[in-house]
């Protein structure tokens, strides 16, 4: 087993990234009814499930954590600018991307922690800061909304997974995956005001889904643990 029966303490969150945010920001209600639901009445997981998922959403909170820092940055670039619109739908997903990255840590401080959790985070954190290597915020944006779109089939594939439908870790990758679609429209438009065209959209996707796949497939075991065929969803992932 990779994993021990050592749970995370709540006050010890899975930190790849340094987390700021505006302390103004409101939590949705949504996050506040799933959060107290979920902390009061903690469905027991099988062994496999528990420990699939304490390996998988780390991967996933470094991908939350870095989205923050990325929308956060932008909107302090474009701050005065007369890019008002920009600015709030950006502010919009900025909170969505927190509320994701505290409701996953919600999840994980009742999970077993994976013995080389470190390594699954410095996994995470390579591939993460390589995204962000780019020529501007034109040819990140363009990756950004790749990635998105590949977090939708994720996370549509963990909803289909043996937790069942009912599951309240299922019931919130559901709600991930709607506000990730929707980020995927956000991102686009702001690439296309940006000044980005459709060709370099197209050239970034095969290299930002590759690279996924290829960090995913160390967690092959993982996915297949919660019953989800690993190849078919790196199949769809590389199809995007």
């Amino acid at each position: 087993m990779s994993a021990q029966p050592s749970h995370l303490e709540q006050n010890k969150p899975l930190r790849c990234f340094d987390v700021c945010i505006d302390p103004a920001t409101t939590m949705p209600d949504w996050f506040i009814d799933w959060r107290q639901q979920f902390l009061s009445d903690v469905r027991m997981l099988s062994p496999r499930h528990e420990e699939a998922l304490a390996r998988l959403i780390p991967l996933l909170l470094c991908g939350e954590q870095s989205a923050i820092h990325v929308f956060s940055e932008e909107i302090e670039r474009l701050h005065g600018s007369p890019w008002s619109n920009s600015v709030s739908l950006l502010k919009v997903i900025e909170t969505d991307e927190y509320t994701h990255e505290q409701s996953l840590q919600t999840v994980s401080s009742v999970l077993m922690e994976p013995v080389d959790l470190n390594s699954i985070k410095r996994k995470a954190r390579h591939f993460y800061l390589g995204l962000g290597t780019t020529s501007g915020m034109v040819e990140h944006f363009a990756r950004i909304s790749e990635l998105d779109t590949c977090v939708c089939i994720i996370m549509n594939s963990i909803t289909h997974s043996d937790l069942g439908k009912r599951h309240l870790i299922t019931k919130l990758f559901e709600r991930i995956k709607q506000d990730e679609a929707r980020h995927v429209n956000v991102c686009r438009k702001h690439y296309s005001h940006l000044g980005g065209d459709h060709i370099l959209l197209k050239q970034g996707r095969s290299s930002v889904s590759s690279k996924l796949v290829s960090m995913l497939k160390t967690e092959a075991n993982s996915f297949e643990m919660l019953g989800i065929d690993p190849d078919a969803l790196f199949y769809k992932l590389t199809r995007v």
